[in-house]
């Protein structure tokens, strides 16, 4: 199987290891530039890319917040939060865009 150069952008198709096209980019190394990649997928592509993504395992951040919640770091906040959406003080999301 041929390797790719790591100074070409794209590489041919035989030098994927993976199941996703050929046609995305490689050298993707800013979120820009993954947003751009991501442009080029099929639905069913980027399908399976979120299923990898969302499959990944938790990081040190993810079991921190996992860990806080448990032990009710957060309980006074959410408290705060539903106070505040049941008094109406809370706009969408979609009005702050």
């Amino acid at each position: 199987m041929a390797q790719c150069n790591p100074l070409q952008t794209v590489c041919t198709k035989q030098s994927l290891t993976g199941s996703l096209p050929w046609r995305i980019l490689l050298r993707v190394s800013t979120l820009t530039e993954i947003r751009e990649a991501i442009t080029h997928l099929t639905l069913a592509e980027r399908a399976e890319l979120m299923a990898e993504l969302c499959a990944w395992e938790d990081d040190d951040w993810d079991r921190q917040m996992k860990n806080d919640a448990r032990s009710g770091k957060f309980d006074t906040m959410n408290r705060q939060a539903l106070d505040d959406l049941q008094a109406d003080r809370c706009r969408s999301l979609e009005s702050n865009l």
